[in-house]
């Protein structure tokens, strides 16, 4: 009997991109296609509803352990055709850049070993909209976004990690955009 290789898909990008709506969307879309899919949900939320601070160095490090935590049992569970991931544990890098230089240097490193030993199979980057949705829940602040977005191109760029963007200039095109992508995988 052969054994299953879930294929493992990370949705990454600055805050306000639309992580969310693209990897539902993308779970709804292959499930319609009859594909088998584990979805594994942003930790942020997880880290806030704990009380956790974000930008610190105890709220990082939890939410990049239990982002590996959760891909590593997806992987090794390998039931399911496709694992997506709404964020992934390249996203603590560039947040990380909040906190200080030596401390995103050491998740940094610790990013890259595990993307080594666990290489996505396709990493799909959400550029900034043109302006912030306010949803009531994610900063607002375009130039820290902005900030944040960069920081994913110059760090995937410098360790030639490759992935897909997805830039379209509304949420219905983007959808069309990732629709396409997840054709070629299938």
């Amino acid at each position: 009997m052969e054994v299953m290789q879930s294929k493992r898909i990370g949705f990454i990008g600055a805050h306000s991109t639309g992580k969310d709506t693209l990897s539902h969307h993308a779970m709804s879309f292959l499930k319609k296609k009859k594909h088998s899919c584990y979805y594994i949900s942003e930790m942020a939320e997880k880290a806030l509803m704990r009380g956790m601070d974000l930008n610190t160095p105890t709220g990082q490090m939890w939410m990049l352990g239990y982002q590996m935590k959760a891909e590593m049992e997806a992987l090794q569970w390998n039931k399911r055709e496709f694992i997506l991931c709404n964020r992934s544990v390249i996203d603590n890098v560039p947040y990380c850049n909040r906190i200080s230089n030596l401390f995103r240097s050491k998740i940094e490193d610790m990013v890259l070993h595990y993307i080594k030993l666990f290489p996505y199979d396709h990493l799909l980057l959400l550029r900034p909209f043109k302006k912030i949705e306010n949803d009531g829940l994610r900063d607002m602040d375009r130039k820290d976004q902005l900030q944040i977005d960069q920081y994913f191109i110059t760090f995937l760029q410098a360790y030639h990690i490759p992935y897909q963007e997805l830039n379209a200039p509304t949420k219905g095109l983007r959808i069309k955009q990732m629709e396409k992508i997840l054709r070629n995988v299938m």
